[in-house]
């Protein structure tokens, strides 16, 4: 999918968008003087946030493509970062129990933690042996969490639920493929976005040290205690964060068609364009956190892989 970059691109950097920015009106003219321009002021980006038709002076139904974008952005911005953090400090953590040399800020703590696992294994004495298996990952988010964010979702109204299918149930935890057949497609995104973050992971982690390496029962430990969180990003949370790059340039796209919407047709006016313009200054910034929040997102997703295979001979 190609994201209409150019678009904002072109608003941001237009005649218009400029004006807009610096709140510049037209030359004032004065009784047998000459014209002269009125003074430059700063816009203050809006909060785009709750009923937006008369802030951008639209009808609701555009008002409303603007808002579900900005919700999207907020919930894929808090979720990759969420994720980010949280793969590579399980990593970080990893590669500090597998030796006291520091983490370098050089190359990704995923990566280190892979090296050192590797060093480890080769490090376990001729005649020992050290063998690690993982089974039953697993990874869920609380059902009533998701149930809540479809709920409010649709109908904008705190503590309102809506009904939530779950691949599987352990508890009040909601795992596997997630269905919410009463809310929209954006809604249903939403919610899947925000499952993601709150997720957590469990797994059986069984280390076997024969006589000879009892000296690596510290280190077993650690990995007992490590490894459920990492595999379970690798395994079960990975390829689903994959999709939320492909949702940051639907994102992209969503935002410059309803920049579009407020520019074009013949019912435009200059408040509505002035509007599509500052809306372009003001979300595209955004926007474009959340494109580089899913890149690095996508590299700790591709080195958390990575380092499950090696953990796991696979």
């Amino acid at each position: 999918m190609v994201p209409k970059l150019p678009i904002l691109g072109l608003l941001m950097a237009s005649p218009l968008l400029l004006a807009t920015a610096a709140c510049v009106g037209p030359p004032e003219s004065g009784k047998g003087g000459p014209s002269k321009m009125p003074e430059r002021t700063t816009l203050t980006c809006p909060a785009l946030s709750g009923d937006l038709s008369g802030l951008l002076g639209v009808d609701p139904a555009i008002a409303a493509r603007v808002a579900r974008v900005v919700r999207l952005t907020d919930e894929i911005n808090a979720t990759v970062d969420a994720l980010d953090r949280e793969t590579r400090g399980a990593c970080t953590t990893l590669a500090r129990d597998l030796s006291p040399q520091p983490v370098s800020a050089a190359a990704h703590p995923c990566q280190v933690a892979e090296e050192r696992f590797v060093a480890f294994v080769k490090s376990v004495p001729q005649g020992a042996s050290f063998e690690l298996s993982v089974r039953g990952v697993q990874c869920g988010a609380p059902k009533g969490l998701l149930e809540q964010c479809a709920g409010e979702c649709l109908t904008g109204t705190s503590g309102v639920t809506s009904a939530l299918a779950c691949g599987a149930t352990s508890g009040a935890s909601c795992s596997g493929a997630l269905s919410f057949p009463n809310a929209s497609g954006a809604c249903a995104t939403q919610c899947a976005t925000r499952a993601l973050r709150l997720s957590t992971c469990a797994a059986d982690v069984d280390i076997a040290l024969s006589p000879g390496a009892e000296h690596l029962a510290p280190v077993a430990a650690a990995l007992r205690r490590d490894l459920p969180k990492i595999v379970g990003l690798g395994v079960d949370l990975a390829p689903r964060a994959a999709g939320l790059a492909k949702d940051t340039l639907t994102l992209v796209d969503e935002l410059a068609s309803s920049i579009d919407a407020l520019s074009a047709g013949s019912a435009s006016t200059e408040r509505r364009v002035v509007s599509a313009a500052a809306l372009a200054t003001c979300a595209a910034p955004q926007l474009a956190e959340v494109v580089r929040a899913g890149a690095s997102l996508e590299t700790s997703m591709e080195r958390t892989v990575s380092l499950h295979r090696v953990l796991t001979k696979r």
